[in-house]
C-alpha cells in the first residue's frame, strides 16, 4: 500500500483512504502503517477522515456482544436487552 501505482495526490489520498477504517481500529498489516502515517501528516482531509472513522471505531467497541439464541435448540445465551424477545420468539408457533 505504498501507493506507487497510483498518480498523483488524489491516486495516494485514494490508496490511503481505502486503508482507513482499518488504520483506525489497528487491523493493518504492520508494514502498512508506515505509509499511511506519513499520507496523514501531509493530507488534512485524510486526518479529518481518520478522526471521523476513529469515533465510530470508539463507538463500536462500546457496544454490547449479543448472542443470538437458536429457537430451535435454545443454543446461546441472550443479553439481558433481548432475552424476552427470544422467549416471545419461542413461544410463537412455528408459521
Amino acid at each position: 500500500m505504498d501507493g506507487t501505482s497510483d498518480s498523483g495526490a488524489a491516486g495516494r489520498c485514494g490508496t490511503a483512504r481505502e486503508a482507513l477504517g482499518a488504520y483506525a481500529i489497528g487491523a493493518l498489516e504492520p508494514e502498512e502503517y508506515g505509509p499511511i502515517s506519513c499520507h496523514l501528516v501531509a493530507c488534512p482531509a485524510c486526518r479529518a477522515e481518520l478522526a471521523e472513522l476513529a469515533k465510530v471505531a470508539e463507538l463500536l467497541s462500546a457496544l454490547r456482544p449479543v448472542t443470538r439464541v437458536d429457537r430451535h435448540t435454545g443454543a446461546g445465551e441472550p443479553s439481558s436487552r433481548c432475552a424476552g424477545r427470544a422467549r416471545s420468539l419461542d413461544e410463537r408457533p412455528p408459521a
